[in-house]
């Protein structure tokens, strides 16, 4: 499998950027301490420039997933955190669906053509399957959060799901948690001492967290027996 030389820059300069942000851990500011440590200052200066801060969050949360680069947790927190939970969960949603798809276009990109080329006969079955169901075996995957997001994102970029329904699938899919999380950030800017731990609202949020996966599967298992009844 030759990549052309466009797809080997593509492949350098992601290599290259992945290499700086280690080396210069940059992932030192993508954690839940930084966010508590400078969490006034952004508070003041999105009281100031609002519209700046929401894009450069919104670059950053971009970047970040496109790369699969560690810390969209901690942003999706401080989303929760800086823009409350609402506005917060609306862009760290948007943020995480087009990070998420970059990170599948470039997948598809660099070697899913590839890959469906070399192992067409192989992979046909797979194919069949994911044209009927990729978009509910994507928001299964998605809801049940169990496979972390970038390895789904690479994934599916290697299969034959379209992009719009990646899209649509993986906004859905990932809103609830993004929710949870969002909600959540406003809690733990406001954590000082252990006992902050166990406010009501908090253990409630992790409660809700934990419980997620268990409500997602049996939503889906009563849409698959529904769907069963409906073609019987």
């Amino acid at each position: 499998m030759r990549l052309s030389w466009q797809k080997m820059l593509l492949v350098l300069v992601l290599v290259l950027v992945l290499a700086l942000f280690f080396y210069l851990d940059l992932g030192r500011y993508f954690t839940i301490a930084q966010l508590k440590e400078t969490k006034q200052q952004l508070l003041d200066y999105y009281e100031t420039h609002q519209l700046t801060t929401i894009a450069v969050y919104l670059f950053i949360y971009i970047v970040a997933s496109s790369l699969s680069l560690p810390g969209a947790l901690s942003l999706t927190f401080a989303a929760g955190a800086i823009f409350g939970p609402w506005l917060g969960a609306l862009l760290a949603s948007v943020a995480s669906t087009l990070g998420a798809t970059g990170a599948f276009l470039s997948a598809r990109y660099l070697v899913g053509a590839s890959i469906q080329r070399r192992y067409a006969g192989r992979l046909e079955a797979i194919n069949r399957g994911f044209r009927a169901e990729g978009a509910f075996y994507l928001l299964s995957l998605r809801l049940f959060a169990v496979i972390p997001y970038f390895i789904i994102n690479l994934v599916m970029g290697l299969t034959p799901i379209s992009t719009r329904t990646f899209l649509w699938a993986t906004q859905l899919g990932m809103l609830p948690v993004i929710v949870l999380y969002s909600y959540t950030g406003t809690e733990l800017s406001e954590i000082e001492s252990v006992r902050d731990l166990f406010s009501l609202r908090l253990i409630l949020s992790f409660i809700a967290m934990a419980l997620l996966p268990i409500v997602a599967r049996k939503l889906i298992q009563w849409w698959k027996r529904h769907q069963g009844a409906r073609k019987s």
